[in-house]
């Protein structure tokens, strides 16, 4: 029973620690400026109706975030270059999809009319284009964070496999921010990890 009630304890310590993450207001201020640029700079982008909104904001164990995920999907390794370290963006490859048909004059809602091979990798021009979009999210997440700090965010690379992106160890805590992007009648999202030490 005392081993029981010391690994209860243990891991009411870890989860209350996990549980103080939250509390930074400041973050709060700085995705909410995020997403209004982030809004405008999309729809120059696409000259569609863009409306991006925050779905969650949550602290976690870095293990355990790929197990929500279903591939296929693109992670952008980005390095915080004042901070030295580390962040990762998660864009979905339906998403990409999208933005292609957008961007190079493809049909409206071709996604829905196409059968989408869950298995396909990107190819060169669409990987192009990921990186296209993830500088543009990584530009305006820079933008946000000025008004705190000088902060630069720069594409490092792409990756598919997240056993390629352990930017922290599996124990420690990081930021989420999960942004859902209403474009073309269509719904995406867009995940930003930032490790707690970053």
């Amino acid at each position: 029973p005392r081993v029981e009630t010391n690994s209860t304890g243990i891991k009411a310590v870890l989860e209350q620690s996990l549980q103080s993450y939250d509390k930074l207001p400041m973050l709060e201020i700085i995705f909410e400026k995020f997403i209004r640029q982030l809004s405008t700079a999309l729809r120059n982008l696409t000259s569609e109706p863009v409306e991006v909104t925050i779905e969650e904001h949550k602290s976690l164990r870095f293990a355990g975030f790929f197990d929500n995920f279903k591939n296929p999907i693109s992670i952008v390794v980005f390095r915080a270059v004042e901070w030295e370290n580390f962040g990762l963006l998660i864009l979905e490859n339906n998403m990409i999809f999208s933005f292609v048909d957008l961007l190079l004059g493809g049909k409206k809602n071709i996604s829905q009319a196409l059968p989408n091979d869950p298995e396909r990798i990107l190819t060169s021009i669409e990987q192009g284009l990921t990186r296209q979009i993830a500088e543009l999210i990584l530009n305006e997440l820079s933008h946000a964070f000025d008004q705190i700090t000088p902060t630069t965010f720069n594409f490092e690379r792409l990756e598919s496999n997240p056993n390629f992106v352990t930017i922290a160890r599996p124990g420690d805590a990081v930021i989420t921010l999960k942004l859902k992007i209403e474009i073309d009648e269509q719904v995406k999202y867009v995940d930003v990890i930032l490790p707690y030490k970053t």
